[in-house]
């Protein structure tokens, strides 16, 4: 996610709470709650076996694992931890 994406989110959260926001027709549009399959437990994947979806599920799971698990929080970790040296 870039930066500016990260601000378009941020923003409509905000204006999601104004009743009398502009953006209220397009909010309204926004699911509540959707699944995505990244989430799904083993047996539900298995049910993508075979799918073009079921071939792409691992590959963005090991990107965010890397982006953020192993990029960001290992940053922050290091971060972190030479604050508390100083």
């Amino acid at each position: 996610m870039t930066s500016s994406e990260a601000r378009f989110f941020a923003f409509l959260a905000c204006e999601r709470g104004n009743p009398h926001s502009s953006w209220r027709p397009y909010i309204d549009l926004i699911p509540d709650t959707f699944e995505v399959p990244l989430w799904w437990n083993a047996d539900e994947r298995r049910e993508l076996h075979g799918t073009n979806l079921g071939n792409v599920v691992p590959i963005v799971e090991r990107v965010l694992r890397e982006v953020y698990v192993e990029g960001i929080f290992q940053r922050f970790y290091e971060v972190s931890k030479q604050s508390h040296v100083m």
